[in-house]
Order: C-alpha cells, then sequence, then structure tokens
C-alpha cells in the first residue's frame, strides 16, 4: 500500500486539484489529505517522522518546501519551470504542472479529475474545434465536408 500525503497552507489550491484530493484511494495508492493552516502542521510533523519510501509527500507552490528527495515532491502549479524559486532550483523533487513548445520540462505532474459525476452536462458533451481558416484544395476533403457538413455544424 502506497500513500500520497498533501501539505500545503492555503486551502485554495484545493480547488486547483480539481477533484483529486476528494478521491481516498486509487487502485493501491490511498490519498490523504492534510491541506489548511492547522492540518498542514500535522503533515509536516508526519513528514519529519515518517521516512518510508512509500510514503511521498507531495507540496504545492513551495508552501512548506520539502527538501528530502527521497520521499517528497515540489509540485509548482499554474507554470514550467521558470515558476521555481531560485533559492529552489537546486533540489531534483521539483515538478511543475505545465510544459510549452519552449520549455524542454522533464518532470511534468498532471492530476486529473478522478471522480466525474455523471449529470445532464456531461451526457451532453460536445466536442469543439478552432483552427484556421485556409482554402482546401483537396477533393476528397471537400468530399468529406459537404456530406457531413450537416451533423458537425449541429
Amino acid at each position: 500500500m502506497k500513500y500520497l500525503i498533501f501539505i500545503f497552507k492555503h486551502r485554495f489550491r484545493r480547488g486547483s486539484l480539481n477533484n483529486f484530493l476528494r478521491c481516498k484511494k486509487i487502485k493501491d495508492t490511498v490519498i490523504v489529505d492534510l491541506s489548511g493552516p492547522f492540518l498542514s502542521l500535522f503533515g509536516k510533523f508526519l513528514y519529519f517522522i515518517l521516512r518510508s519510501k512509500k510514503i511521498i509527500f507531495i507540496s504545492c507552490d513551495g508552501l512548506d518546501f520539502l527538501k528530502r528527495e527521497n520521499n517528497s515532491i515540489n509540485f509548482w502549479m499554474g507554470g514550467t519551470s521558470q515558476k521555481v524559486l531560485d533559492k529552489y532550483k537546486k533540489f531534483k523533487n521539483n515538478f511543475v504542472a505545465a510544459s510549452t513548445l519552449f520549455t524542454d520540462e522533464t518532470k511534468l505532474l498532471i492530476f486529473y479529475p478522478t471522480l466525474i459525476s455523471k449529470n445532464k452536462m456531461n451526457r451532453n458533451f460536445k466536442f469543439i474545434y478552432i483552427s484556421e481558416n485556409k482554402v482546401i484544395e483537396d477533393k476528397t476533403s471537400m468530399k468529406i465536408w459537404n456530406e457531413n457538413k450537416d451533423r458537425i455544424l449541429k
């Protein structure tokens, strides 16, 4: 059994992690939310006591920065590796949430929502694709467009 323990002082990061923290268990991994001003103190206490590799501590945006690299992750949300403060860049346990064409992010970490409700909005899901306009000269593409134009525009 593995444990992911989230430790960060500010509660607003719960919303940034979507509903990932509401899920208590994914396969053989238990998720523990110790975020907020009081629970983060308890989480920091556990961080200093527990040193097992089966227990991973995760901090968001360096609010409580976790220096031990063997069982902790500092997750920098809302940016690339440029968001990591200079005094923390030397640590190897920094992960970021975004990547661009201009940055090579080798430590990219993304949490997806795990508790997806089945409401009316999800049942009537529509996919929208936006791209640039240009003249299409390919006859096969124009034939497919003319046959399916009404269905696509609905």
